[in-house]
């Protein structure tokens, strides 16, 4: 079983504050937006004994186009929807992001976890 944590996520190059925001509406699109925390307690109450369990840390620094059009649409359409951010919070944000990438300080992290389990 793999699953992302998407609450372990940490965007760094923007604004911490409405970085926060972003990542919290990003969590609740998710019924369950922080399973990967969660997998193995789930496996062992389905009645699998859990073999073996690895969190792994999946981890991006490079900046392209296409970067920033997944941010647009999985971090900041939602949160503007929502009223969790304003436009101009938002174009800051991406343009903070894009001059941290320029000088090597931006990265996104998450934790994305691996469980093994056995039918006991």
């Amino acid at each position: 079983m793999v699953e992302p944590d998407y609450g372990s996520a940490v965007i760094e190059g923007g604004d911490p504050e409405v970085t926060k925001r972003l990542v919290a509406v990003r969590v609740a699109h998710f019924a369950q937006g922080r399973a990967g925390l969660w997998l193995a307690g789930w496996a062992a109450k389905a009645g699998l004994r859990v073999a073996a369990q690895t969190h792994l840390l999946n981890e991006r620094t490079g900046w392209t186009a296409a970067t920033e059009h997944r941010y647009r649409q999985k971090y900041i359409a939602p949160a503007l929807a929502l009223g969790t951010v304003s436009s101009a919070e938002a174009e800051r944000w991406l343009a903070d992001l894009r001059c941290a990438a320029e000088s090597n300080r931006y990265v996104h992290r998450a934790c994305v976890t691996v469980v093994a389990a056995v039918r006991v």
